[in-house]
Protein backbone atom coordinates (compact mmCIF):
# COMPACT_ATOMS: atom_id res chain seq x y z
CA UNK A 1 0.00 0.00 0.00
CA UNK A 2 1.74 3.09 -1.31
CA UNK A 3 1.75 5.70 1.44
CA UNK A 4 4.19 8.52 2.04
CA UNK A 5 4.84 11.12 4.70
CA UNK A 6 7.09 13.15 2.42
CA UNK A 7 4.39 15.34 0.91
CA UNK A 8 3.38 18.11 3.29
CA UNK A 9 -0.15 19.09 4.20
CA UNK A 10 -0.54 22.89 4.00
CA UNK A 11 -0.72 24.52 7.43
CA UNK A 12 -2.56 27.74 8.25
CA UNK A 13 -1.55 29.22 11.60
CA UNK A 14 -4.51 30.77 13.38
CA UNK A 15 -4.23 33.09 16.33
CA UNK A 16 -6.99 32.87 18.91
CA UNK A 17 -10.27 32.61 17.00
CA UNK A 18 -11.78 35.56 18.86
CA UNK A 19 -8.86 37.71 17.70
CA UNK A 20 -9.46 37.01 14.00
CA UNK A 21 -11.53 39.98 12.86
CA UNK A 22 -12.63 40.46 9.22
CA UNK A 23 -10.60 43.14 7.48
CA UNK A 24 -7.56 42.91 9.75
CA UNK A 25 -4.18 41.95 8.32
CA UNK A 26 -4.19 38.62 10.18
CA UNK A 27 -7.65 37.84 8.80
CA UNK A 28 -6.72 38.70 5.21
CA UNK A 29 -3.53 36.64 5.40
CA UNK A 30 -5.24 33.58 6.88
CA UNK A 31 -8.18 33.95 4.49
CA UNK A 32 -5.92 33.78 1.43
CA UNK A 33 -3.99 30.80 2.80
CA UNK A 34 -7.20 28.93 3.57
CA UNK A 35 -8.72 29.39 0.12
CA UNK A 36 -5.47 28.81 -1.76
CA UNK A 37 -5.07 25.51 0.12
CA UNK A 38 -8.66 24.45 -0.53
CA UNK A 39 -8.45 25.25 -4.24
CA UNK A 40 -5.07 23.58 -4.69
CA UNK A 41 -5.35 20.62 -2.30
CA UNK A 42 -8.95 20.40 -0.95
CA UNK A 43 -7.62 20.38 2.64
CA UNK A 44 -5.36 22.13 5.14
CA UNK A 45 -4.35 21.92 8.78
CA UNK A 46 -5.60 24.71 11.04
CA UNK A 47 -2.87 25.15 13.64
CA UNK A 48 -4.10 26.87 16.78
CA UNK A 49 -2.38 28.00 19.93
CA UNK A 50 -0.98 25.11 21.97
CA UNK A 51 -1.93 27.04 25.08
CA UNK A 52 -5.55 27.15 23.97
CA UNK A 53 -5.81 23.58 22.71
CA UNK A 54 -3.82 21.40 25.10
CA UNK A 55 -6.28 21.41 28.00
CA UNK A 56 -9.23 21.03 25.63
CA UNK A 57 -7.48 18.11 23.90
CA UNK A 58 -6.69 16.31 27.15
CA UNK A 59 -10.18 16.74 28.57
CA UNK A 60 -12.07 15.51 25.50
CA UNK A 61 -9.89 12.45 24.89
CA UNK A 62 -10.10 11.54 28.57
CA UNK A 63 -13.88 11.76 28.23
CA UNK A 64 -13.70 9.40 25.24
CA UNK A 65 -11.92 6.82 27.39
CA UNK A 66 -14.92 6.93 29.74
CA UNK A 67 -17.38 6.74 26.84
CA UNK A 68 -15.82 3.73 25.15
CA UNK A 69 -15.38 1.87 28.45
CA UNK A 70 -19.09 1.10 28.18
CA UNK A 71 -20.07 -2.06 26.28
CA UNK A 72 -20.92 -1.70 22.62
CA UNK A 73 -24.56 -2.49 23.41
CA UNK A 74 -24.79 0.83 25.28
CA UNK A 75 -23.45 2.81 22.32
CA UNK A 76 -25.92 1.07 20.00
CA UNK A 77 -28.66 2.95 21.86
CA UNK A 78 -27.35 6.16 20.28
CA UNK A 79 -29.92 6.30 17.45
CA UNK A 80 -31.06 9.05 15.11
CA UNK A 81 -33.68 9.38 12.40
CA UNK A 82 -31.22 11.46 10.38
CA UNK A 83 -28.51 9.82 8.25
CA UNK A 84 -24.94 9.47 9.55
CA UNK A 85 -25.81 10.72 13.03
CA UNK A 86 -26.20 7.81 15.47
CA UNK A 87 -24.16 4.72 16.26
CA UNK A 88 -22.08 3.28 13.41
CA UNK A 89 -19.95 0.12 13.33
CA UNK A 90 -19.35 -1.16 9.82
CA UNK A 91 -16.51 -3.58 10.65
CA UNK A 92 -14.52 -5.08 13.52
CA UNK A 93 -12.29 -2.03 13.87
CA UNK A 94 -14.65 0.94 13.95
CA UNK A 95 -17.13 2.07 16.61
CA UNK A 96 -18.71 5.51 16.32
CA UNK A 97 -21.40 7.56 18.07
CA UNK A 98 -22.54 11.14 17.59
CA UNK A 99 -24.39 14.23 18.79
CA UNK A 100 -26.77 15.91 16.37
CA UNK A 101 -26.14 19.48 17.51
CA UNK A 102 -22.60 20.12 18.69
CA UNK A 103 -23.47 23.50 20.22
CA UNK A 104 -26.45 22.40 22.32
CA UNK A 105 -25.92 21.67 26.01
CA UNK A 106 -29.29 19.91 26.08
CA UNK A 107 -28.11 17.52 23.34
CA UNK A 108 -24.94 16.80 25.33
CA UNK A 109 -26.95 16.13 28.49
CA UNK A 110 -29.32 13.78 26.65
CA UNK A 111 -26.40 12.00 25.02
CA UNK A 112 -24.76 11.43 28.42
CA UNK A 113 -27.97 9.87 29.79
CA UNK A 114 -27.63 7.05 27.27
CA UNK A 115 -24.65 5.87 29.31
CA UNK A 116 -25.26 7.40 32.74
CA UNK A 117 -29.01 7.20 33.50
CA UNK A 118 -28.68 9.92 36.15
CA UNK A 119 -26.61 12.06 33.82
CA UNK A 120 -22.97 13.11 33.93
CA UNK A 121 -22.63 16.88 34.12
CA UNK A 122 -18.85 16.85 33.83
CA UNK A 123 -18.90 14.75 30.66
CA UNK A 124 -21.70 16.87 29.17
CA UNK A 125 -19.85 20.12 29.89
CA UNK A 126 -16.64 18.82 28.27
CA UNK A 127 -18.46 17.63 25.17
CA UNK A 128 -20.46 20.85 24.86
CA UNK A 129 -17.37 23.05 25.28
CA UNK A 130 -15.52 21.04 22.67
CA UNK A 131 -18.48 21.13 20.28
CA UNK A 132 -18.71 24.92 20.54
CA UNK A 133 -14.97 25.23 19.95
CA UNK A 134 -15.06 23.07 16.81
CA UNK A 135 -18.17 24.87 15.55
CA UNK A 136 -16.47 28.24 16.09
CA UNK A 137 -13.48 27.07 14.05
CA UNK A 138 -15.72 25.86 11.24
CA UNK A 139 -17.70 29.10 11.15
CA UNK A 140 -14.48 31.12 11.02
CA UNK A 141 -13.27 29.10 8.03
CA UNK A 142 -16.68 29.43 6.37
CA UNK A 143 -16.69 33.21 6.78
CA UNK A 144 -13.21 33.37 5.29
CA UNK A 145 -14.36 31.39 2.24
CA UNK A 146 -17.41 33.59 1.66
CA UNK A 147 -15.35 36.74 2.22
CA UNK A 148 -12.56 35.62 -0.13
CA UNK A 149 -14.96 35.06 -3.03
CA UNK A 150 -16.79 38.32 -2.45
CA UNK A 151 -20.08 36.77 -1.36
CA UNK A 152 -22.11 39.24 0.67
CA UNK A 153 -22.03 38.92 4.46
CA UNK A 154 -25.77 38.49 4.87
CA UNK A 155 -25.59 35.41 2.63
CA UNK A 156 -22.89 33.96 4.86
CA UNK A 157 -24.95 34.68 7.97
CA UNK A 158 -27.95 32.95 6.38
CA UNK A 159 -25.80 29.98 5.37
CA UNK A 160 -24.43 29.52 8.90
CA UNK A 161 -27.90 29.72 10.44
CA UNK A 162 -29.08 26.97 8.09
CA UNK A 163 -26.27 24.56 9.01
CA UNK A 164 -26.36 21.55 11.32
CA UNK A 165 -23.14 20.76 13.18
CA UNK A 166 -22.80 17.03 13.86
CA UNK A 167 -20.10 15.92 16.30
CA UNK A 168 -18.90 12.31 15.91
CA UNK A 169 -16.76 10.33 18.38
CA UNK A 170 -14.98 7.40 16.74
CA UNK A 171 -12.74 4.68 18.10
CA UNK A 172 -10.60 2.46 15.87
CA UNK A 173 -9.18 -0.65 17.45
CA UNK A 174 -7.92 -4.06 16.29
CA UNK A 175 -7.41 -6.92 18.68
CA UNK A 176 -3.79 -8.01 19.10
CA UNK A 177 -4.46 -11.37 17.43
CA UNK A 178 -6.09 -9.83 14.35
CA UNK A 179 -4.46 -11.35 11.28
CA UNK A 180 -3.81 -7.97 9.64
CA UNK A 181 -1.53 -7.03 12.52
CA UNK A 182 0.45 -10.25 12.19
CA UNK A 183 1.62 -9.12 8.74
CA UNK A 184 2.88 -5.56 8.67
CA UNK A 185 2.73 -5.51 4.87
CA UNK A 186 -1.06 -5.93 5.10
CA UNK A 187 -2.47 -2.99 7.08
CA UNK A 188 -6.19 -2.95 7.80
CA UNK A 189 -8.35 -0.52 5.82
CA UNK A 190 -10.98 0.50 8.36
CA UNK A 191 -12.66 2.98 5.99
CA UNK A 192 -12.00 2.88 2.26
CA UNK A 193 -11.31 5.92 0.13
CA UNK A 194 -14.23 8.31 -0.13
CA UNK A 195 -15.32 11.94 -0.07
CA UNK A 196 -17.71 13.24 2.58
CA UNK A 197 -21.27 14.32 1.76
CA UNK A 198 -21.12 17.31 4.11
CA UNK A 199 -20.18 20.93 3.35
CA UNK A 200 -16.96 20.74 5.36
CA UNK A 201 -15.42 18.23 7.75
CA UNK A 202 -12.99 18.99 10.57
CA UNK A 203 -10.99 16.13 12.11
CA UNK A 204 -9.05 16.11 15.37
CA UNK A 205 -7.15 12.94 16.32
CA UNK A 206 -5.18 11.57 19.25
CA UNK A 207 -1.52 10.67 18.72
CA UNK A 208 -2.23 7.45 16.77
CA UNK A 209 -2.05 7.86 13.00
CA UNK A 210 -4.50 6.31 10.59
CA UNK A 211 -6.09 9.06 8.50
CA UNK A 212 -4.62 9.25 4.99
CA UNK A 213 -5.32 11.85 2.31
CA UNK A 214 -5.09 11.37 -1.44
CA UNK A 215 -3.09 13.98 -3.36
CA UNK A 216 -3.83 15.17 -6.88
CA UNK A 217 -1.13 12.87 -8.26
CA UNK A 218 -2.73 9.84 -6.62
CA UNK A 219 -0.37 9.41 -3.66
CA UNK A 220 -1.51 8.88 -0.09
CA UNK A 221 -0.13 11.05 2.70
CA UNK A 222 -0.52 10.51 6.43
CA UNK A 223 -2.05 13.12 8.69
CA UNK A 224 0.00 13.45 11.88
CA UNK A 225 -2.37 14.63 14.58
CA UNK A 226 -1.42 16.84 17.51
CA UNK A 227 -3.35 18.69 20.25
CA UNK A 228 -3.27 21.94 18.25
CA UNK A 229 -3.80 20.50 14.73
CA UNK A 230 -7.25 20.33 13.13
CA UNK A 231 -7.57 18.94 9.61
CA UNK A 232 -10.13 20.90 7.56
CA UNK A 233 -11.45 19.10 4.47
CA UNK A 234 -13.71 20.25 1.67
CA UNK A 235 -16.70 18.00 0.99
CA UNK A 236 -19.28 17.48 -1.75
CA UNK A 237 -21.57 20.40 -0.88
CA UNK A 238 -18.66 22.87 -0.89
CA UNK A 239 -17.72 21.70 -4.37
CA UNK A 240 -21.20 22.64 -5.57
CA UNK A 241 -21.32 25.95 -3.67
CA UNK A 242 -17.92 26.98 -5.09
CA UNK A 243 -19.03 26.12 -8.62
CA UNK A 244 -16.18 23.58 -8.93
CA UNK A 245 -13.43 25.91 -7.71
CA UNK A 246 -12.94 23.65 -4.69
CA UNK A 247 -12.99 19.85 -5.00
CA UNK A 248 -13.83 17.43 -2.17
CA UNK A 249 -10.99 15.75 -0.29
CA UNK A 250 -10.51 12.02 -0.90
CA UNK A 251 -9.41 10.23 2.25
CA UNK A 252 -9.39 6.87 4.04
CA UNK A 253 -8.50 5.32 7.41
CA UNK A 254 -5.78 2.64 7.53
CA UNK A 255 -4.71 0.92 10.75
CA UNK A 256 -1.07 -0.15 10.92
CA UNK A 257 -0.50 -0.73 14.64
CA UNK A 258 -2.19 -2.27 17.64
CA UNK A 259 -3.15 0.96 19.38
CA UNK A 260 -6.48 2.61 20.10
CA UNK A 261 -7.07 5.49 17.70
CA UNK A 262 -9.62 8.15 18.62
CA UNK A 263 -10.96 10.57 16.06
CA UNK A 264 -13.31 13.51 16.56
CA UNK A 265 -15.20 14.81 13.54
CA UNK A 266 -17.35 17.86 13.02
CA UNK A 267 -19.51 17.45 9.91
CA UNK A 268 -21.67 20.29 8.61
CA UNK A 269 -24.94 19.73 6.76
CA UNK A 270 -27.34 22.30 5.37
CA UNK A 271 -30.93 21.96 6.55
CA UNK A 272 -32.27 22.91 3.12
CA UNK A 273 -31.06 24.06 -0.29
CA UNK A 274 -27.50 25.01 -1.31
CA UNK A 275 -27.07 27.13 -4.43
CA UNK A 276 -24.08 28.48 -6.31
CA UNK A 277 -23.87 32.19 -5.34
CA UNK A 278 -24.18 34.62 -8.24
CA UNK A 279 -20.80 36.05 -7.24
CA UNK A 280 -19.17 32.75 -8.26
CA UNK A 281 -20.64 32.68 -11.77
CA UNK A 282 -18.67 34.46 -14.51
CA UNK A 283 -17.29 33.93 -18.01
CA UNK A 284 -14.58 31.61 -16.75
CA UNK A 285 -16.91 29.76 -14.39
CA UNK A 286 -20.30 29.20 -15.98
CA UNK A 287 -23.04 27.76 -13.75
CA UNK A 288 -22.18 24.10 -13.16
CA UNK A 289 -24.91 22.95 -10.77
CA UNK A 290 -28.58 23.18 -10.05
CA UNK A 291 -29.59 23.92 -6.43
CA UNK A 292 -28.83 21.01 -4.10
CA UNK A 293 -31.36 19.71 -1.62
CA UNK A 294 -28.71 18.72 0.89
CA UNK A 295 -30.83 16.56 3.26
CA UNK A 296 -32.26 14.65 0.30
CA UNK A 297 -28.83 14.15 -1.26
CA UNK A 298 -27.48 12.71 1.99
CA UNK A 299 -30.56 10.57 2.70
CA UNK A 300 -30.53 8.91 -0.72
CA UNK A 301 -27.00 7.67 -0.11
CA UNK A 302 -27.39 6.56 3.49
CA UNK A 303 -28.49 2.97 3.12
CA UNK A 304 -26.22 1.73 0.34
CA UNK A 305 -22.91 3.59 0.12
CA UNK A 306 -21.59 1.05 -2.40
CA UNK A 307 -23.89 2.48 -5.06
CA UNK A 308 -23.28 6.11 -4.18
CA UNK A 309 -24.93 8.71 -6.39
CA UNK A 310 -22.39 11.14 -7.86
CA UNK A 311 -22.90 14.85 -7.14
CA UNK A 312 -22.70 15.67 -10.84
CA UNK A 313 -25.36 13.04 -11.62
CA UNK A 314 -27.57 14.46 -8.88
CA UNK A 315 -27.71 18.14 -9.74
CA UNK A 316 -25.40 19.05 -12.63
CA UNK A 317 -26.60 22.03 -14.67
CA UNK A 318 -27.33 21.31 -18.35
CA UNK A 319 -25.13 24.30 -19.32
CA UNK A 320 -22.13 22.58 -17.77
CA UNK A 321 -19.91 20.46 -20.06
CA UNK A 322 -20.25 17.62 -17.52
CA UNK A 323 -23.92 17.38 -18.47
CA UNK A 324 -22.86 15.90 -21.81
CA UNK A 325 -21.90 12.71 -20.07
CA UNK A 326 -22.71 9.15 -21.07
CA UNK A 327 -25.87 8.11 -19.27
CA UNK A 328 -25.62 4.94 -17.20
CA UNK A 329 -27.81 2.84 -19.54
CA UNK A 330 -27.08 0.45 -22.39
CA UNK A 331 -28.65 2.71 -25.00
CA UNK A 332 -30.13 6.24 -25.03
CA UNK A 333 -33.66 6.29 -23.64
CA UNK A 334 -36.46 8.37 -25.10
CA UNK A 335 -38.55 10.66 -22.91
CA UNK A 336 -41.51 8.27 -23.13
CA UNK A 337 -39.34 5.38 -21.94
CA UNK A 338 -37.99 7.41 -19.03
CA UNK A 339 -41.54 8.37 -18.03
CA UNK A 340 -42.60 4.74 -18.09
CA UNK A 341 -39.64 3.70 -15.91
CA UNK A 342 -40.44 6.38 -13.32
CA UNK A 343 -44.16 5.53 -13.27
CA UNK A 344 -43.52 1.79 -13.04
CA UNK A 345 -40.83 2.14 -10.36
CA UNK A 346 -42.89 4.61 -8.34
CA UNK A 347 -45.81 2.18 -8.40
CA UNK A 348 -43.60 -0.65 -7.12
CA UNK A 349 -42.18 1.63 -4.44
CA UNK A 350 -45.70 2.55 -3.28
CA UNK A 351 -46.69 -1.14 -3.23
CA UNK A 352 -43.65 -2.03 -1.10
CA UNK A 353 -44.40 0.74 1.39
CA UNK A 354 -48.09 -0.30 1.58
CA UNK A 355 -47.09 -3.91 2.13
CA UNK A 356 -44.75 -2.91 4.95
CA UNK A 357 -47.51 -0.95 6.69
CA UNK A 358 -49.94 -3.90 6.46
CA UNK A 359 -47.37 -6.33 7.85
CA UNK A 360 -46.59 -4.04 10.76
CA UNK A 361 -50.24 -4.06 11.80
CA UNK A 362 -50.04 -7.80 12.55
CA UNK A 363 -46.39 -8.30 13.49
CA UNK A 364 -44.49 -8.40 16.76
CA UNK A 365 -42.09 -5.51 17.56
CA UNK A 366 -39.05 -7.74 16.89
CA UNK A 367 -40.40 -8.89 13.54
CA UNK A 368 -41.26 -5.29 12.60
CA UNK A 369 -37.67 -4.19 13.27
CA UNK A 370 -36.25 -7.02 11.12
CA UNK A 371 -38.69 -6.30 8.30
CA UNK A 372 -37.99 -2.57 8.42
CA UNK A 373 -34.22 -3.05 8.18
CA UNK A 374 -34.54 -5.36 5.18
CA UNK A 375 -37.22 -3.43 3.32
CA UNK A 376 -35.69 -0.02 4.03
CA UNK A 377 -32.65 -1.05 2.01
CA UNK A 378 -34.86 -2.22 -0.89
CA UNK A 379 -37.01 0.93 -0.80
CA UNK A 380 -34.02 3.28 -0.57
CA UNK A 381 -32.30 1.61 -3.54
CA UNK A 382 -35.52 2.05 -5.52
CA UNK A 383 -35.71 5.71 -4.42
CA UNK A 384 -32.17 6.39 -5.64
CA UNK A 385 -33.04 4.73 -8.98
CA UNK A 386 -36.20 6.79 -9.41
CA UNK A 387 -34.46 10.04 -8.46
CA UNK A 388 -31.63 9.38 -10.93
CA UNK A 389 -34.04 8.74 -13.78
CA UNK A 390 -36.08 11.84 -12.92
CA UNK A 391 -32.90 13.90 -12.86
CA UNK A 392 -31.95 12.59 -16.30
CA UNK A 393 -35.39 13.62 -17.58
CA UNK A 394 -34.93 17.14 -16.18
CA UNK A 395 -31.54 17.49 -17.86
CA UNK A 396 -33.04 16.45 -21.20
CA UNK A 397 -35.77 19.08 -20.83
CA UNK A 398 -33.31 21.94 -20.10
Amino acid sequence: MDTTKQAKIPIVVFSKLEDLKPGTSSWLSARKQVCDALEEHSYFVARLSEEVCLELHNRIFSALDDLFDFPKESREKNMSEKPFRGHYSDNVAIDSVGIDDATSLEEALNFAKIFWPNGNDRFSEIVNSYGKFMTGLDQTVTRMIFDYYGVEKYKCDSHIKSMEYVLKFTRYKLESDHHHLQKKEQPYVAIGEHEDLSFTTIIHDNDVNGLEIKTKDGKWIVFDGSPSSFLVMASDALQLWSNDRIKPCTHRVVLRENKVRYSLLLLTYNKGIICVPEELIDEEHSLRYKPLNHPEYVALQYRDTKTRLCLKSFCVCSACPAANRTLPVAAPLQQEELSFIVADSSSKLHMRRSSRQKDQAKSSPTRILMQNNRRAKEVDKMSVYIYTIKNMMELDED
